[in-house]
C-alpha cells in the first residue's frame, strides 16, 4: 500500500505536476486492504515491479525485508523492526508519505472477518 501511495505522490513531479492515485489504483488498494483481496495485491505488486518496491523499501529505511521471488509477494520476509518502521510512515507527521490519512482510513475499514490485529 505504502509503495503505491508513494508512487502516486511522486508521479509527474519531474514535469511540475503533483501526483495522485488513479481510480484503478484506489480501487485495488481498497480491495486489498479492506477485503484482503489477494488478486488486487498481486496486481499492485506487478504494477509496481521489483525495482520500484526495492527502491521504496530503501527509502523507507528497512533493513531486514526481502521480497518474495518473482510475483510471490506472500513469501516476502520481514522483521518486526521493519514493520514498525513501515507503520511509522503512516503515523509520523514528518513521514515522506503525504497521503497517510488515506492509508489510515482504509486500515480503519477492514472488514470484520479480515481483521488480523491486536485487540484494542
Amino acid at each position: 500500500m505504502e509503495a503505491t501511495l508513494h508512487r502516486a505522490e511522486t508521479r509527474g513531479k519531474d514535469k511540475g505536476k503533483g501526483g495522485g492515485l488513479t481510480s484503478r489504483e484506489a480501487q485495488l488498494l481498497r480491495a486489498m486492504i479492506t477485503r484482503s483481496d489477494n488478486s488486487a495485491a498481486s496486481t499492485l505488486w506487478s504494477d509496481l515491479g521489483r525495482s520500484r518496491l526495492h527502491a521504496f523499501l530503501r527509502e523507507a529505511g528497512t533493513q531486514d525485508t526481502t521480497l518474495g521471488p518473482g510475483r510471490l509477494w506472500g513469501l516476502t520476509r520481514t522483521s518486526a523492526r521493519d514493520q514498525t518502521r513501515l507503520l511509522g510512515l503512516l503515523t509520523n507527521a514528518k513521514s515522506f508519505l503525504k497521503n497517510r490519512s488515506h492509508a489510515l482510513t482504509l486500515l480503519g475499514r477492514v472488514q470484520r472477518g479480515q481483521r488480523w490485529t491486536l485487540p484494542r
